[in-house]
């Protein structure tokens, strides 16, 4: 369920970054025209977008209790992180910077059966989603910051429509790949499990 949330999610960033695209090649006047019919897509993705978003976040964060819970279940040692505080941590401020990097991290290392010693081993899909988290952080502020300068009353920020689109579609590659990834970890890890990898590494088989 949290991966079919998380395509979900993915399919429809990937539909408003190419309204975004046409808009911007259009000179913010979508092609399909003003009719009552493209102000109803519009509106219905702008309605099913944050839908999928948020039943994306609750059901990934199910996922990632019971995952990091079917570690411990099983009896292994040196984990760093309880369930309760592997999902926590990504509503944290400040804390989700680094703690559900980190976390996943060894979720992901101690599903596929390594050893606690090499728990912080890099992780491809890992650091990937991490990346891409990182990156739509920073693309995001630098939105944020120009939406800011342009708030202060006498101050104009000559910054042509093309560009702020531009950005927009920038974050929604970021956050798609973000998303792309983050489901790459739920497959990989859920399978594992499954497969009891994870069991190998269990005190009661040291």
């Amino acid at each position: 369920m949290a991966s079919i949330a998380i395509w979900a999610s993915i399919g429809f960033n990937a539909i408003l970054t190419l309204v975004l695209i046409d808009l911007a090649a259009n000179d913010s006047t979508p092609s399909i025209g003003n009719s009552e019919a493209s102000m109803v897509f519009l509106g219905a993705l702008g309605l099913l977008q944050p839908l999928a978003l948020v039943t994306s976040v609750v059901l990934v964060a199910l996922w990632v209790y019971q995952a990091h819970r079917n570690l411990h279940d099983a009896r292994l040692g040196g984990l760093n992180y309880t369930p309760g505080w592997a999902t926590a941590s990504f509503f944290v401020p400040f804390v989700n910077l680094w703690v559900p990097f980190a976390s996943t991290r060894e979720l992901y290392n101690r599903s596929i059966g390594k050893s606690d010693w090499h728990a912080a081993t890099s992780a491809g899909d890992v650091s990937s989603w991490y990346a891409c988290s990182w990156a739509s952080l920073a693309v995001l502020a630098a939105i944020s910051f120009v939406a800011l300068l342009q708030s202060i009353p006498g101050l104009y920020v000559l910054m042509p429509m093309w560009a702020q689109l531009g950005l927009l579609v920038l974050l929604a590659v970021f956050v798609c790949g973000s998303a792309y990834f983050l489901a790459q970890i739920v497959r990989k890890v859920t399978r594992a499990q499954v497969e009891l990898q994870h069991v190998g590494q269990a005190d009661v088989f040291a």
